[in-house]
């Protein structure tokens, strides 16, 4: 369609100064075509609102007016979606957002999108400023819709109830009146969610961690026991999920072998580590070190650590490089002695941390002259960190006196030492942060993929929810998605929902939920943290992280 041409050109040309214009332009036209072409200017919208966000008022009034006309279920699916899109990445569009959907939903023709519009509350809700609101508008699909959309309604009010306690008892009372309802699978779902919301929050938690079962083991599973008489056990279908888990964790680690076997045969010069050196927190004498080339490929370096003293003799910095099976820890040291050569500069290490790191090699610094710095790495064998430990260091050298004038070293040399500051080896230094575009969908997606789930509550000593999430942030090693480390309301926030991703080595990916609220005595912050996660040990790792 020409005119379809003429609309999606003008959006993806558009600057934000003419967009009230263009929406209005846009209005008049959307009666003469088609939905299939419709669908394309709906999504054209979602863009240019991710792209101006600024202006998302215009495009939820234009995006609820076409909501509220003719159309297909296609049609009115992408336009569903578009407005779940803005309200995810747009947090300032969200209470427009679940008004336009709760009107929708009213007078939706579609039991199937009535059912992902009421999922898109259950999820979203939580974290609007007056969820309830929407209670009645939920209801109402209780008593005017078909079985497949009360069921839906049911679940929709408990997620509602179970994420927000202070709506339970009205939920409640909602849930009571399902129970004498004519379908068997509505009736059920009402006596099991009563029942969930009935049990005290330590009961509660093992019922709603996901099972690791292989849907079609599963189900191949229930087939061999109805055509026989033995009991169905799970046990069998665990086994096999355990399996595929450690298959997909040990292809994981193969893949990273073999990058790391590339890099091993090229390890780059000083004139290709232009790239590497850009990045933040790689140190690049690291790369430059025949020692270091067993450790393979570089996952992640921190940013430098201060060990000693500016003002100190010797001024020492640390970097924590990680690599798939090692620890390489850089110190680089400048000595601020006129009068003194240093030779053999190591850094000795001890303490709590070596039960999980096994020392393996130390490269020394063969001479350290003044004010000139120089890196001494010392090269550990590593294994799981699930837990914050403490490494003692010591910068251990020999001396040698220098002439001031000649700058020749005189007589012979003697030992010394200079104690540094401990450092901490936690697990988040083997996490890289990662955002993830669709979190959403990704979340989800990790039940398909038999991800373990952990949940943690925390209540922290801070009087402002973005406080506590500076404060997590600087704790946890992974990213912010789809804008949500945004605020809004700022200081005066009295809930929030941040989504933090990450990479753990091994190429394993990490998904987080952190649900804030603020305690009524506004002294302390209620911290919910959801990780999901391959492994169990990366669900432990990220919340050792937080204690």
């Amino acid at each position: 369609s020409i005119a379809t041409l003429a609309i999606t050109t003008l959006l993806r040309t558009a600057t934000e100064s003419n967009v009230d214009r263009l929406m209005k332009q846009i209005s008049g036209y959307m009666t003469d075509i088609g939905d299939e072409f419709k669908v394309v200017v709906v999504q054209a919208i979602r863009s240019l609102c991710l792209k101006f966000p600024q202006r998302h008022r215009q495009f939820m009034v234009f995006l609820s007016s076409i909501l509220r006309e003719e159309g297909g279920y296609e049609f009115k699916q992408n336009i569903v979606e578009a407005i779940s899109d803005i309200i995810q990445q747009v947090p300032e569009s969200m209470e427009m957002g679940i008004a336009n959907l709760c009107e929708f939903i009213e007078d939706c023709e579609h039991p199937h999108l009535t059912v992902r519009v009421l999922h898109l509350l259950a999820m979203e809700l939580p974290k609007s400023l007056t969820p309830q609101r929407a209670i009645p508008h939920i209801y109402n699909r209780v008593i005017l819709e078909d079985a497949l959309v009360r069921a839906a309604s049911v679940d929709a009010l408990t997620s509602l109830a179970r994420a927000l306690p202070l709506l339970k008892s009205e939920v409640t009372v909602l849930l009571n009146r399902f129970l004498s309802d004519s379908d068997d699978e509505v009736r059920d779902r009402a006596v099991f969610c009563l029942s969930e919301l009935s049990l005290p929050p330590d009961e509660l938690k093992p019922l709603l961690k996901p099972i690791n079962i292989s849907l079609d083991e599963l189900e191949r599973s229930l087939i061999d026991y109805c055509a026989q008489s033995e009991p169905f056990e799970t046990q069998f279908v665990l086994a096999v999920v355990e399996d595929e888990i450690e298959k997909k964790s040990k292809a994981a680690v193969a893949a990273t072998k073999d990058s790391a076997a590339t890099a091993k045969a090229n390890v780059p010069h000083e004139s290709s580590r232009t790239s590497q050196e850009s990045a933040p927190g790689v140190a690049s004498g690291a790369f430059g070190v025949p020692e270091l080339a067993m450790c393979g490929a570089l996952f992640r370096s921190s940013q430098p650590i201060e060990v000693t003293e500016s003002e100190s003799d010797m001024v020492v910095t640390c970097v924590k490089h990680v690599f798939l099976n090692h620890l390489v820890l850089e110190f680089q040291v400048v000595s601020t002695l006129e009068d003194q050569q240093l030779e053999n500069v190591v850094v000795e290490c001890d303490g709590e941390a070596l039960g999980q790191l096994v020392l393996e090699t130390v490269v020394p610094v063969s001479t350290l002259t003044p004010h000139l710095p120089s890196s001494t790495y010392v090269v550990f064998q590593r294994g799981m960190i699930s837990a914050p430990v403490t490494l003692g260091n010591t910068l251990r050298y020999l001396a040698r006196d220098m002439d001031r004038d000649t700058r020749e070293t005189v007589g012979d040399s003697y030992e010394g030492d200079y104690v540094l500051e401990t450092l901490t080896i936690s697990p988040s230094d083997l996490i890289k942060p990662s955002p993830v575009t669709g979190f959403r969908a990704a979340w989800e997606g990790c039940l398909e993929l038999a991800y373990v789930e952990r949940i943690e509550m925390f209540v922290l000593n801070f009087k402002t929810i973005p406080a506590t999430q500076t404060a997590l942030l600087d704790m946890i090693a992974l990213a912010p998605c789809e804008l949500t480390q945004k605020i809004r309301d700022g200081e005066k926030a009295q809930r929030h929902t941040l989504l933090l991703s990450g990479e753990f080595i091994g190429s394993l990916r990490v998904y987080t939920i952190v649900n804030f609220a603020l305690d009524p005595s506004g002294t302390q912050v209620h911290m919910r943290v959801c990780v999901r996660a391959p492994l169990s040990e990366l669900c432990d790792a990220i919340v050792a992280c937080v204690c």
